[in-house]
């Protein structure tokens, strides 16, 4: 709907493409909609983004270690399956 928000749905369809379990999408989610607003705007969404780059390459996920990815840039590939 180009609000520039991604919902819940929305984000299910997409993060899944990235291959992780359910269980991790859940906790990535949960880490970027920190104030559990029910959607991603930019910044929660480049969280997301971040996680999901940091799993998968075995990099432990918590709040810190996406917020140091996010202020540093990852540099870590994110991989959708086709």
């Amino acid at each position: 709907d180009k609000d520039g928000r991604l919902t819940g749905g929305d984000a299910v369809k997409f993060f899944s493409r990235s291959g992780l379990a359910k269980d991790a999408l859940a906790k990535i989610w949960a880490i970027a909609d920190s104030s559990r607003q029910g959607y991603l705007a930019k910044p929660e969404f480049l969280k997301a983004m971040t996680g999901i780059a940091l799993v998968q390459n075995n990099i432990p996920l918590s709040l810190e270690t996406v917020n140091e990815g996010v202020r540093k840039g990852s540099g870590a590939p994110v991989a959708f399956m086709d």
